[in-house]
């Protein structure tokens, strides 16, 4: 027993059992295990101490600051340092959570990973397009896009966004046409690229047109990650369009088809890529864009579209000279030193100023 002023005092009940505290002049009485009265209680084991601080009203200091000070700090700190663990992993797994959304919602992560192609069908070719097993009886219909193209999109790849305005509803009727016609497993792997090719590329027109005037792509808020695209009952974006399911083709000339807008893209071709004529027109892009100003073609130095920086996986596995060399005319030495161009995000209009960004953005 143990007395702390002349009025109160507090009785182990033996272990296992807690304590009591008691009132000798005004009878007032509790034990730990309950409360009674104006006295607030609780148990303590000797096992496994259970603190409460409460005050009685003729005691105005804590029974336990009294009794058991020492053991009141450990066991304080005991609880303290768990509860803190607790809150930082809880605080940090919220944070990463947090940030993993936001990213996601603000530049498609999934998408970017690969991971978003909503169960669209997406064929891998193997070996090359040209041994490519032939071609099923499946007709999408592209002469709209054509159509488009020739009257709107110069031979440099430029594009007249202004004189492509008039003409929107024709570009929404060609969407809403291919919006309806599913791909499907039965699709040739040429069906399906082209089917995916001119998707993504009209879908970065209509993107242009429905925020013209614009100075580049970038401008637009999250371009590549709004899930602008309809195919079906899906909805997807041009980064999942992109990333989770034209790159798994396994046809690294894609980079040079899909065009997103801009003057240091690969220019738009003024024709909609068909399953007929699918080898030959990446063929014809790819050396296009291999010998125009976006890069720079020596023996021993490179200058190249930071394209083949961002993407190099998935060029020959990342040897670049490799894939680069049969398109030039040039016998390049396999230790060529690379360096990559600066990018130049401006809107490949005709009257369009440069907007250069150094940084890597959602499509890289």
């Amino acid at each position: 027993m143990t007395n702390f002023n002349s009025n109160w005092e507090v009785i182990n009940l033996g272990f296992g059992k807690g304590w009591k505290v008691s009132n000798n002049k005004s009878g007032i009485y509790g034990d730990l295990n309950t409360s009674y009265g104006r006295i607030g209680c609780m148990i303590i084991q000797e096992a496994y101490a259970k603190l409460l601080i409460m005050l009685s009203v003729s005691c105005q200091v804590s029974i336990f600051d009294r009794l058991f000070p020492q053991l009141i700090q450990t066991e304080f700190q005991i609880i303290m340092n768990k509860s803190m663990k607790s809150i930082i992993i809880l605080g940090g797994t919220l944070l990463v959570l947090g940030a993993f959304f936001y990213l996601n919602h603000q530049y498609g992560l999934l998408s970017m990973a690969g991971l978003n192609g909503k169960g669209l069908p997406a064929k891998t070719v193997k070996g090359s397009l040209a041994s490519a097993p032939p071609i099923s009886k499946t007709s999408t219909d592209h002469s709209q896009w054509t159509a488009l193209l020739k009257k709107y999109v110069g031979d440099d790849g430029k594009v007249d966004y202004k004189g492509f305005l008039q003409q929107k509803n024709k570009l929404d009727d060609y969407l809403n046409a291919l919006s309806k016609q599913v791909p499907k497993n039965a699709w040739s792997v040429e069906e399906q690229l082209a089917y995916y090719v001119n998707l993504y590329n009209a879908h970065t027109v209509n993107l242009i047109l429905e925020n013209y005037p614009v100075k580049s792509i970038k401008d637009i808020d999250r371009p590549w990650a709004k899930d602008i695209i309809t195919i079906g009952d899906k909805k997807l974006s041009l980064g999942a369009l992109e990333h989770s399911i034209l790159r798994k083709m396994n046809e690294p000339r894609i980079h040079f088809a899909i065009n997103c807008a801009s003057a240091s893209c690969p220019k738009l071709l003024n024709e909609a890529f068909t399953p007929e004529k699918l080898d030959e027109q990446l063929e014809e892009a790819t050396r296009g864009f291999m010998n125009s100003d976006n890069n720079g073609i020596g023996r021993e130095n490179l200058e190249l579209s930071r394209i083949f920086k961002w993407f190099k996986g998935d060029f020959e596995n990342g040897k670049l000279v490799q894939f680069i060399e049969p398109y030039t005319n040039v016998e390049i030495d396999p230790k060529a030193k690379i360096k990559y161009k600066e990018y130049d995000w401006s809107l490949n209009g005709s009257s369009e100023k440069s907007v250069i960004y150094d940084s890597i953005t959602y499509r890289t």
